[in-house]
């Protein structure tokens, strides 16, 4: 059995709410509403919760006005990347207002930024906040990866090619998952522009500058997922979702291993994480949580393609506002689940209790916590939970 802890936050309707693992004492969880444009912090331990909105001011007219689509926290700061900029959240004490700062804030269009759409977003060991953009349009390019260092409020990144492989490529990265030492990203790719990928899986090395892509060796049209390494630095696997799949690339060995469902089985994977014994966990649009037993997989036919990249930089803008608290408390339910009996050896299913028709978003695992505590966030809702082993 494992034992199930839920918060239902106090949030509206949410279209997606991204949560980061628990911080300090307090067992604090940052979130983020997508579709509301705001961002909160939980206490677990107490129950004390609080949002702030995203100064109107920070949305451009172009925009889906109220759409977060990234976010990390690091140091008591929360980080969110709107569609054009990154935002960071300084909660003040108490009742006490947070200073927002806005960077990339200079352009008042998505035609003329150098990051439009910014919209995966993740941490490495160093604070760096590592992002991805898709193409736009009436933008630069077909697409981007970026790093950005807050300490010099400087941006390094790479305009990522319109050509590689067979078809021409407009990119829409699906997750990213940089190396905790900053010396390369990995991330996941949902379609090029005619709906073909020549990638699902890429990744930049950092001293080189080169792009490696692995791509299926049929055409496919394939909806990236989720994706995390098995290690902070120097993976040996890196484990990703694939439409109805979850894929392992062995980085020394160059082979990607497919892990298939039992037949009839419903695999509907969102995000993806690394747990105890190196066994894999996905959250699925069903509300399971599903463990996949990290054994030998289905070995998988693929091409390998590399490119060398333009490194670029750009100097920040930088603007600041304040965002004034709502205060909350959040009471939360217990509960305790079975494991469902697998249909097949290396897919393990966890109910989770959410309403009826609602999957299961972000899944977040710290490794070297004993016992293990997978945390997840409801795929279209405002809950927040967390499952013991």
């Amino acid at each position: 059995m494992a034992h199930v802890t839920t918060w239902t936050l106090p949030i509206g309707q949410a279209s997606f709410t991204p949560i980061t693992l628990p911080d300090g004492n307090n067992r604090t969880v940052y979130f983020a509403c997508q579709s509301g444009g705001l961002v909160g912090a939980l206490e677990t331990e107490t129950g004390k919760a609080q949002t702030w909105a995203v100064p109107h001011d920070y949305w451009l007219p172009e925009q889906n006005a109220g759409t977060i689509w990234g976010l990390a926290a690091h140091k008591g700061h929360i980080w969110v990347s709107l569609e054009n900029r990154l935002v960071r959240f300084t909660p003040g004490t108490g009742a006490q207002p947070a200073l927002v700062s806005s960077f990339f804030s200079g352009e008042t269009s998505l035609q003329t930024s150098p990051f439009p759409n910014v919209k995966s977003l993740a941490l490495d060991g160093n604070g760096l906040l590592w992002f991805a953009c898709d193409a736009h349009p009436l933008g630069p390019n077909a697409g981007s990866i970026g790093c950005f260092d807050p300490a010099k409020n400087r941006t390094t990144f790479w305009d990522l090619p319109a050509t590689i492989g067979r078809t021409p490529c407009v990119w829409v990265v699906a997750d990213i998952w940089p190396e905790a030492d900053s010396r390369g990203v990995w991330f996941t790719v949902t379609q090029t522009n005619n709906g073909t990928a020549d990638a699902f899986l890429a990744h930049v090395e950092v001293a080189s500058d080169q792009l490696a892509c692995w791509s299926p060796a049929q055409p496919a049209q394939p909806y990236g997922g989720g994706l995390v390494g098995d290690a902070p630095v120097n993976p040996a696997n890196v484990w990703f979702v694939v439409d109805a799949g979850v894929y392992r690339l062995d980085v020394a060995a160059n082979a990607v291993s497919r892990y298939d469902p039992p037949p009839r089985y419903a695999f509907t994977p969102q995000k993806i994480a690394v747990g105890p014994q190196g066994h894999i966990w996905v959250g699925q649009n069903t509300g399971l949580l599903t463990q996949v037993a990290s054994g030998p997989g289905t070995p998988l036919a693929f091409v390998r393609l590399t490119t060398t990249l333009t490194r670029k930089t750009a100097q920040g803008g930088l603007t600041e506002a304040i965002a004034r608290p709502t205060q909350y408390h959040v009471p939360f339910t217990s509960t305790t689940v079975a494991p469902q009996h697998p249909r097949h050896s290396q897919f393990l299913d966890y109910v989770m209790p959410l309403p009826s028709g609602n999957g299961v978003g972000v899944v977040a695992i710290d490794p070297t916590k004993t016992p293990a505590k997978i945390w997840f966030s409801q795929l279209a809702g405002q809950t927040i939970g967390v499952m013991t082993l």
